[in-house]
């Protein structure tokens, strides 16, 4: 049986559509261009990235996300943001948080990683975000150089946050009393926001801190 079709465009569409009405020209274009913006926009936007561990040496445990349960850190294993590391006594861990950044979590430390984002466009990063919670020991941090505008590294301690851009530096923690070494590049030392309003005791003189006292030798 020969089967003819319409010679009419619009009859066409309306057989290949199920009968449904043709779009006009202006609302396909629109239609099209807003597909193509959210692609984009999609394309740019940061997502939560794992983690990845690089090295282990000696006793170094990990907690998936609210759990308590620990168990011994793999390398090549994925860590989610919310995951807990341990290391022990004479252990250490090589974690890269992002490509181009990674921490070197030292011995008889404990941290948390808060926020982890990455997006890449073009081949190039496009946005990389991470906060880690050292929350007792030590860790160094290795970032690579890029713009600014689309990375942020920070460290959060007891005493405040050390927000880097493409550099080398080192924090530790101990007794709730933070330090900061900078081997390249520049750290900013940002006080919890309690500690900037408080005013001072009457006992207590005024004094302004620079940035030179806030920056120590990480030991």
């Amino acid at each position: 049986m020969n089967v003819s079709f319409p010679s009419s465009k619009k009859a066409r569409w309306s057989i290949i559509c199920g009968g449904a009405p043709l779009l006009r020209r202006s609302t396909l274009r629109r239609t099209v261009l807003h597909a193509i913006l959210l692609l984009f926009a999609f394309a740019h936007a940061a997502f939560a990235f794992d983690a990845t561990v690089k090295s282990v040496k000696g006793r170094v445990q990990a907690a998936a996300p609210g759990s308590k349960d620990f168990a011994p850190l793999r390398e090549g294993q994925k860590l989610p943001v919310g995951s807990t590391v341990v290391c022990g006594s004479e252990s250490e861990a090589v974690i890269m948080t992002t490509p181009g950044a990674a921490i070197h979590v030292q011995e008889n430390s404990r941290i948390i990683l808060q926020f982890n984002e990455f997006s890449e466009a073009k081949g190039k990063i496009a946005d990389r975000r991470t906060m880690v919670d050292l929350q007792d020991g030590t860790l160094s941090a290795l970032i690579s150089k890029n713009d600014p505008k689309t990375t942020r590294f920070e460290v959060r301690t007891p005493q405040g946050v050390a927000a880097a851009r493409g550099t080398f530096f080192g924090v530790t923690v101990r007794s709730g009393e933070s330090f900061v070494a900078v081997k390249e590049g520049k750290v900013g030392i940002q006080q919890p926001e309690k500690e900037k309003t408080a005013p001072p005791k009457s006992d207590e003189p005024k004094r302004a801190k620079t940035e030179d006292q806030d920056l120590h030798a990480a030991r």
